[in-house]
């Protein structure tokens, strides 16, 4: 995943942009415990520093919400993936954060955080670092996704007042339904997006698991194909799955890691398929399926043709990857 950060002026309408560095290492552990469901135990670290197991993700709060949400502070310690709070919290009035539909920012495909912040006292308040906050089923203890330090502090006057935004997008081969998904999460609320068959649904999602389906269960997981449909953030199903002779083996249920060096978090879901047709299998698709009461495609890889002999046993990994460092927006044409 990918981010831009945006203060804007409410008064000037002016907003001034710069790239998110700030996906810490919390963020993987709360998206696979989200994407285990109920068939994990992962925890995650609180703002105490303490290993929390909930699997809540709530972003979205009221407004004077200081335990989650967007929240400012006074530090300016570099980011890193270990973080789990604020340097320095700063006391400051806060409306509600609030969550976008799925949307385009700077050639982004992203759903928006976004939050008002005002300074009510009679003195000058600097911000330089800004976090993302979810709920962890305990106010007292919310989970840090999030956390940036400006390339150059904000400063508010008595009165003054900014919104500030978390643009959180997608690369190709996630699709919107990804980002749908996470939406639902944030909000703890039903969302529409479209399931396998291309029906619109409304759905909370609260127990869902992408990173385990048990053997031969086919239609949720890792999943094979043989179309060669470019992707589309728009797609919501494998175009042409692969499953008659295919042995689906149990997806693993998840590992993460994280590469401190390179500023970089990933989980990592494997599964293994064995070709039992006597024929050579042709794969070009890889699938990654949610299920939830429905099943959502949320992300789609298009790949060379790679030939699949009978009898053989293939492994097919996804990384779903977060990062510290910042997101390059796509030169215009003619650049």
């Amino acid at each position: 995943m990918k981010g831009i950060i945006e203060i804007s002026d409410p008064k000037t309408g002016l907003s001034y942009f710069e790239p998110m560095h700030s996906f810490v290492g919390n963020f993987a552990s709360k998206l696979l415990k989200v994407f285990l469901g109920v068939y994990g135990g992962w925890t995650v670290k609180n703002r105490n520093g303490d290993e929390w197991a909930s699997d809540t993700f709530k972003v979205a709060c009221n407004a004077n919400a200081t335990n989650n949400g967007i929240l400012v502070g006074s530090g300016d310690t570099a980011v890193s993936l270990s973080d789990y709070c604020l340097d320095t919290q700063l006391s400051i009035t806060y409306g509600a954060t609030m969550i976008s539909d799925v949307h385009t920012v700077s050639g982004l495909r992203c759903i928006t955080v976004f939050r008002t912040i005002t300074n009510e006292t009679e003195d000058l308040i600097t911000i330089k670092e800004i976090g993302l906050f979810c709920y962890s089923g305990n106010s007292s203890h919310p989970h840090l996704l999030a956390r940036d330090v400006l390339s150059s502090p904000l400063t508010l006057d008595p009165d003054e007042g900014k919104v500030v935004k978390f643009h959180l997008g997608i690369t190709n081969n996630f699709t919107d339904n990804f980002l749908h998904f996470l939406r639902s999460r944030f909000l703890d609320d039903a969302v529409s997006l479209l399931d396998t068959s291309g029906t619109e649904r409304s759905k909370k999602f609260d127990s869902s698991s992408v990173l385990y389906a048990a053997s031969g269960t086919k239609d949720r997981g890792l999943v094979i194909g043989v179309g060669k449909n470019s992707f589309s953030f728009s797609d919501y199903c494998v175009q042409t799955p692969t499953q008659a002779n295919i042995d689906y083996l149990v997806v693993a249920q998840g590992t993460h890691s994280f590469s401190v060096p390179n500023g970089t978090a990933k989980i990592q879901a494997k599964r293994s398929f064995l070709n039992t047709s006597g024929t050579i299998k042709n794969v070009t698709e890889l699938g990654l399926i949610i299920y939830d009461t429905y099943k959502f495609l949320i992300a789609r890889y298009v790949f060379s043709e790679i030939l699949f002999g009978d009898d053989q046993l293939a492994n097919f990994f996804w990384n779903v990857q977060t990062s510290i460092t910042p997101y390059e927006p796509p030169s215009p044409p003619g650049e």
